[in-house]
């Protein structure tokens, strides 16, 4: 649960050296539950305010972010710009700037303009006809919810669906329901793949109790979800590819599990 991940990242911190650094996402109450950490040089990082550094003029148009970043009110690096989607993917590129500045490491933001990001996160698999479709690792609640919301600012005339596969620990086990709504509210539709079925414990920590689709399908859909589940891969492969599309639709796959692989081998017959 959270409190179990909070306590791992607190003894993480307990790590770090005098002359360490430790960027953090000032923006996040649940990072900011971990402070002080007094033994360490801390750098937040954010759009609110109270960040030491805060990402200002933030726009996103034409698939691409930029920002300038300043650090105690004063500006460092102007327009930084990357091919990248979503408010998330602009704190993860500030808190690298950060990283550099702080370690002294010469960085031109120009450079960034060639970056696409990393393997499967808002990962472009297929554009064509009427279907856009995506790969993302993402499996915790706040990261599923985050790239959904940045697939939908960016194709704000497109109906957007997710497809989940929970296939670890976290997103396989009933803390996942808790988060659920908040996780789906930007999509218009959510399909769902059986989840992982042996979850993972030890001596030391009890196994949680295993997500149950069926009450999930029933939370999704009190909030107006229009929900599916598909018991396969190759069925939900065999959906997409048996619909016509005929409105604009942008369909994202959730999994750090196997629908990876066989999500390379989906093409729409023509």
């Amino acid at each position: 649960d959270l409190q179990e991940i909070q306590r791992s990242f607190y003894q993480l911190t307990r790590l770090l050296p005098k002359d360490g650094h430790l960027v953090l996402n000032g923006d996040d109450p649940n990072v900011n539950a971990l402070l002080p950490c007094d033994w360490t040089q801390i750098h937040s990082v954010g759009f609110g305010e109270h960040n030491q550094w805060i990402i200002n003029n933030f726009n996103t148009e034409n698939f691409h972010i930029s920002f300038d970043l300043y650090r105690d009110k004063q500006l460092i690096y102007e327009h930084i710009e990357a091919p990248l989607l979503g408010e998330f993917n602009a704190r993860n590129l500030a808190m690298a700037c950060v990283a550099c500045y702080e370690n002294r490491w010469k960085i031109n933001p120009y450079d960034l303009k060639q970056f696409h990001g990393v393997k499967r996160r808002q990962t472009l698999l297929l554009e064509e006809k009427n279907l856009v479709l995506y790969e993302d690792f993402g499996h915790h609640p706040t990261a599923i919810q985050a790239t959904l919301k940045s697939l939908k600012t960016a194709y704000p005339d497109h109906k957007l669906v997710a497809v989940f596969e929970p296939a670890c620990n976290t997103s396989a086990s009933h803390y996942f329901e808790e988060q659920a709504t908040n996780a789906f509210e930007s999509a218009h539709e959510v399909w769902l793949l059986p989840p992982k079925q042996h979850l993972y414990s030890d001596r030391f920590i009890a196994t949680p109790m295993a997500l149950n689709s069926g009450r999930l399908c029933e939370q999704l859909q009190h909030v107006r979800h229009s929900t599916g589940s598909f018991p396969s891969y190759d069925e939900l492969l065999s959906s997409l590819n048996s619909q016509n599309f005929a409105e604009k639709t942008v369909v994202c796959c959730f999994s750090n599990g196997g629908l990876s692989a066989a999500l390379k081998a989906f093409s729409i017959p023509s």
